[in-house]
């Protein structure tokens, strides 16, 4: 598969097959993932994955008794550990830190996509709760869950439009460099 296709294809998976992942084909998403741009190369992600089947119960109630999750046979939980991106870059390294867990996931599930591996991004957590179950130091956050496995069913999320999204050179602005709205180009673009 293509990075385009992936991107395309990729959608939030809730519904998972009774089939598991081995951990090799995860570990080689992980992989394939860490390839991501960081801030400065720090590279502070850091992955746990979860495939003990009580433990993933336990996320599961943990990120708000989301009963689904416990379908996925694994977890990944996305972890943060940003004391070194604050050290280089004093008040926005909280900030930059949050940003490279986010694009280290979002190749997760991009890699994952092109395995033909189901993904979704789970945000809504128990933060102590989390930190318990893991064993995870206070002094790592935790950015995401993201449950993996194969696909029972795929619904494709309805995306906005451009249109919609987009401003060019300000806010609010949906005029292009021709004179041309973007919802004109992309009718033309679309036939």
């Amino acid at each position: 598969m293509d990075l385009t296709k992936a991107i395309i294809e990729r959608s939030s998976v809730r519904s998972y097959k009774n089939k598991q992942v081995k951990i090799e084909e995860v570990l080689e998403v992980l992989n394939i993932a860490k390839e991501a741009p960081s801030s400065g190369n720090i590279q502070n992600w850091r992955f746990i994955i979860v495939i003990d089947e009580s433990k993933i119960k336990e996320i599961s109630t943990a990120c708000l008794s989301q009963s689904w999750m416990s379908q996925a046979p694994v977890h990944i939980v996305i972890c943060n550990d940003y004391q070194e991106v604050i050290d280089n870059y004093n008040e926005y390294g909280k900030k930059y830190s949050v940003q490279n867990c986010a694009i280290v996931a979002q190749n997760i599930m991009l890699t994952a996509t092109d395995f033909g591996l189901g993904t979704c991004f789970v945000a809504a957590f128990d933060d102590f709760a989390l930190h318990r179950i893991l064993k995870i130091p206070e002094s790592i956050n935790i950015e995401a869950v993201i449950t993996l496995g194969y696909p029972s069913e795929i619904e494709k999320e309805k995306k906005y439009g451009l249109e919609i999204t987009t401003s060019i050179n300000e806010y609010g602005s949906k005029k292009m460099p021709s004179g041309s709205l973007i919802k004109d180009f992309l009718k033309r673009i679309r036939k």
